[in-house]
């Protein structure tokens, strides 16, 4: 039961950039700095465009972790949750994940494969969804349309489940292809996909 409430606690934190209170924020001193995830797998505060924004740890011992990016050309938010083996089948997961998506009045779903992490050291799953835009109402701003990507990896050593999810307009959508593959190839996964 825990694993479940850990593995939703982080899907719905990954499904939104969060507004929660965080429960170890990125403080100042650290924006600027590295982070370092226990498995050893180092994330930038900026890498090839691309420009940390939140860090936040589920555990005291820094292996459920959630950590947020932002390019500005274009202008796309990507998340990256890392969790402990959950217990769960990937696809299975996935699945879950993808009905919560499909939930939500999509003008489009793609299921074009994302490969992100290297060669076979993850099962991985993704789709893209499109979502039309929506005018202001009631103290709400209208949204332009958008797209999302959304992506799963579980290592092949059975230690991680790694979530990717990225959000952009829809105008955006070519300018942004490929940018989610350019910032996970300029991190080094060996530590967390490592077999021994």
């Amino acid at each position: 039961m825990t694993v479940l409430i850990r593995y939703q606690i982080a899907a719905a934190f990954a499904a939104v950039i969060a507004l929660a209170a965080p429960a170890h924020p990125q403080n100042a001193a650290e924006a600027s700095a590295p982070f370092v995830h226990s498995s050893g797998v180092v994330f930038p505060a900026v890498v090839d465009g691309f420009r940390r924004t939140r860090v936040d740890e589920f555990d005291t011992g820094g292996e459920e972790i959630f950590v947020a990016y932002e390019s500005t050309q274009p202008k796309i938010k990507m998340s990256i949750t890392i969790l402990g083996n959950i217990g769960f089948r990937c696809r299975d997961t996935f699945k879950d994940a993808d009905r919560d998506m499909v939930g939500r009045g999509l003008t489009r779903r793609d299921s074009l494969p994302i490969v992100l992490l290297p060669g076979a050291s993850a099962e991985q799953f993704s789709a893209t969804y499109a979502v039309a835009a929506s005018p202001a109402a009631a103290g709400s701003p209208a949204l332009p349309a958008r797209v999302s990507d959304l992506w799963m990896g579980c290592t092949t050593n059975g230690l991680w489940t790694v979530t990717y999810r990225g959000v952009f307009d829809a105008a955006d959508e070519a300018k942004a292809a490929g940018l989610a593959k350019r910032l996970f190839d300029r991190i080094d996964w060996t530590k967390l996909t490592k077999t021994n």
